[in-house]
């Protein structure tokens, strides 16, 4: 697991140690679960990885923490699992934003994305397809 720098500190560390004995990498491309803020730059959120075509689900899934999960631009969801459409507004990063509806990895790649807020949680999995409403 990597923790980006606002988030790592000694108490986070020694917390998932104890508590899921993950270990913890120093760099996003080590990383199968990555955790960060709205900070998360473009190069950091590249690093991680995509899978592979033998084993797309070795993607990496980003754990985001976000300001809200409403009030930001209205995306629809379309894919598997998904009943017609569903339509979300989370306040996210214009790299996330990017990630979501530009696919730059070719289906099934991809990152799995879980967006926190508090104690609310939103996942768009990687097969999820985002369009900017």
């Amino acid at each position: 697991m990597w923790l980006s720098a606002p988030l790592s500190n000694d108490i986070v560390s020694q917390s998932l140690r104890f508590h899921t004995n993950t270990p913890l990498v120093s760099q996003p491309e080590q990383a199968t679960f990555a955790v960060t803020d709205e900070a998360i730059s473009s190069e950091q959120l590249n690093a991680l990885s995509s899978g592979t075509a033998v084993a797309p689900e070795a993607g990496a899934t980003l754990i985001l923490q976000v300001a809200s999960l409403s009030g930001g631009r209205m995306l629809r969801l379309t894919g598997a699992g998904i009943a017609e459409e569903r339509m979300i507004a989370p306040q996210l990063p214009e790299c996330i934003l990017h990630e979501l509806t530009e696919r730059p990895h070719p289906f099934p790649l991809g990152i799995d994305l879980i967006l926190t807020c508090g104690e609310r949680l939103l996942a768009i999995p990687r097969t999820t397809h985002v369009e900017v409403c």
